[in-house]
């Protein structure tokens, strides 16, 4: 578990399904912006949440993020390694709890984590160049640009600009 000053971020359990379903995974409007294909049924909840407990590979670390003052589930945030063996970032967050800075919040939160437990030597991070909220995080978190690539996102985004990040860990020099 990783506290910060209003969030706890935590290993996923099957009884926040209903509430993970109702406060961002049924959001028809993150799939705007990511790869993430919204659920119509809290089973699909369900399913997703069992995939991801069932992941042991010590190289994805998946943390449900919520509200410290009432526990309630309000996205999620993760690092796991892409096809180059680099880690690298993603997020949701419910729309309905966006600009509180719970993404910036949430995502430092891991990536101090990351830098200390695994001790890589960068992150990256991608948004679709349209989304300006995540791209307003990535820059806040200190991410530098690095390129832009078009990618077919099978979700409601479709082929898409998406822009690319990184960021150094400078506490292993």
């Amino acid at each position: 578990m990783i506290e910060t000053k209003r969030l706890i971020l935590k290993d996923f359990d099957l009884a926040d399904a209903q509430a993970i379903f109702d406060n961002w995974s049924s959001d028809p409007s993150l799939a705007s912006y990511t790869d993430f294909l919204e659920h119509f049924y809290v089973e699909d909840t369900v399913e997703m949440l069992e995939l991801w407990q069932a992941e042991t590979e010590n190289r994805v670390i998946r943390k449900s993020v919520h509200l410290k003052e009432s526990g309630e589930p309000i996205g999620t945030v993760d690092v796991m390694d892409n096809e180059q063996g680099v880690a690298e970032l993603s997020y949701i967050i419910g729309s309905q709890f966006a600009g509180h800075g719970y993404a910036t919040e949430a995502c430092k939160a891991l990536i101090d984590y990351i830098f200390k437990l695994r001790k890589d030597d960068k992150i990256i991070v991608a948004a679709m160049e349209n989304n300006r909220a995540s791209l307003q995080v990535i820059r806040k978190l200190g991410f530098k640009y690095k390129e832009t690539k078009t990618r077919f996102i099978f979700t409601q985004a479709g082929i898409t600009n998406i822009k690319y990040y990184v960021l150094e860990n400078t506490s292993n020099d």
